[in-house]
């Protein structure tokens, strides 16, 4: 079935920052995902989001793509930094990167995004728990990425 469209009051957040005349793109649905244990330990402070799970990867554009696979003048991965409307309704700004692992055949690579940067202090805020079910939606405001992560509530039989 088709996801629920983006909750109301996350839409009211983003005419919020649209006000002025912005121009804002339609959400599209990133990602549906249950946490891991990863996803929520401090150590690792960082979301990840599979290639091979992503619905949408027009959530990007090309030169975004393509930049998130360069590195900078340190020789590090290059990353956009993005804002996001939490759970809670509150903006935070994260870090979306891109990993590309190796498997250990070295012959395929496995590829994720990953939000990082102050991810953890988001897990924190909107007391995220392993299997809580996320879905990260993606938008833009003046050709700027956003973020918008719903928790979506356990049951599901409403």
């Amino acid at each position: 079935p088709p996801p629920c469209p983006l909750p109301e009051e996350f839409k009211e957040v983003i005419r919020r920052l649209a006000q002025g005349g912005k121009r804002v793109t339609e959400e599209k649905l990133v990602i549906e995902k249950g946490l891991f244990k990863t996803d929520l330990a401090k150590g690792n402070n960082r979301l990840s989001i599979p290639f091979t799970q992503v619905l949408d990867h027009t959530f990007l554009t090309d030169d975004e793509t393509h930049f998130l696979t360069t590195r900078d003048g340190n020789n590090k991965m290059n990353f956009k930094e993005v804002t996001i409307i939490e759970p809670s309704l509150e903006l935070e700004k994260v870090k979306l990167c891109r990993w590309d692992m190796n498997k250990a055949n070295g012959k395929n690579t496995s590829s994720n995004y990953v939000l990082n940067g102050a991810w953890s202090n988001v897990a924190q805020r909107n007391h995220l728990e392993p299997d809580d079910v996320v879905q990260l939606w993606s938008f833009r405001i003046d050709q700027e990425l956003h973020f918008a992560l719903v928790k979506l509530p356990h049951n599901n039989n409403n």
